[in-house]
């Protein structure tokens, strides 16, 4: 916001003619300075804070004028009353060029940390037994909402299963959050979630069997009378956010 952009706030509905009739100028003055024809309103920053009732510091940076002033704005106020009329406005006008440059600037560093700041997303959270249970952990009414952090895997993800046991450790130990693709089948050597006669598991996919990552598990034999379904591809672990 400008200096001209703060008076015009300050006038709100008020009659400008009011304005210009206490600076002594011509009522057309006010409406030269909206149509950019006109700055001389920089000559009469101080009778326009006493008008407004407003500190000069307000007027040009639009912050209260602080009542202790530091070494360095006595020094910097000193010097401004020891210039010309002419030379207070080019240094005025200079000074809000440099805020309107600083806060373009704090704009971008802010939209840039935004940028950077970690991306998150939603997803379903299930309960996975290590080595039993009836697969109604993919029914919704055993489901949860979880915001993990956006990766690669968790984008491609479908939903995830919180695991129990240590049968997949080092891999995947009790209490992660594995994050799962759906899909019927997965292929050799790949880690899938997997209902067998009813009970589920997290292993890799072997040849006629299903492995466990923990040498304390034995495999699990897969017999063709077995009735096991792959209910997703195991992709890798989340990051709760």
């Amino acid at each position: 916001m400008s200096i001209l952009d703060r008076i015009i706030k300050l006038l709100g509905n008020a009659d400008q003619k009011q304005l210009t009739d206490y600076l002594g100028l011509k009522k057309t003055a006010f409406t030269d300075w909206k149509n950019g024809k006109s700055n001389s309103y920089r000559k009469y920053l101080i009778e326009i804070s006493k008008y407004f009732n407003v500190s000069i510091d307000y007027l040009v940076y639009g912050t209260e004028q602080n009542t202790v002033l530091t070494d360095s704005e006595k020094e910097l106020l000193n010097l401004f009353k020891a210039l010309s009329e002419v030379d207070k406005i080019r240094v005025i006008e200079r000074a809000e060029t440099l805020v309107e440059i600083a806060a373009q600037k704090a704009a971008e560093e802010s939209a840039q940390n935004k940028a950077a700041a970690p991306k998150h997303r939603t997803m379903e959270l299930f309960d996975l037994p290590a080595s039993a249970g009836t697969g109604v952990y993919l029914s919704s009414n055993y489901s949860a909402p979880i915001s993990v952090l956006s990766t690669p895997e968790s984008e491609q993800a479908d939903y995830a299963v919180r695991i129990s046991g240590d049968s997949m450790q080092p891999d995947f130990c009790d209490g992660d959050i594995a994050l799962v693709e759906s899909c019927e089948e997965v292929e050799v050597g790949e880690i899938g979630i997997f209902i067998l006669d009813g009970e589920s598991f997290i292993k890799e996919l072997g040849d006629g069997c299903l492995i466990s990552h923990n040498a304390k598990y034995s495999d699990i034999q897969l017999r063709e009378y077995d009735t096991v379904t792959c209910r997703g591809r195991v992709l890798g672990k989340a990051q709760l956010t």
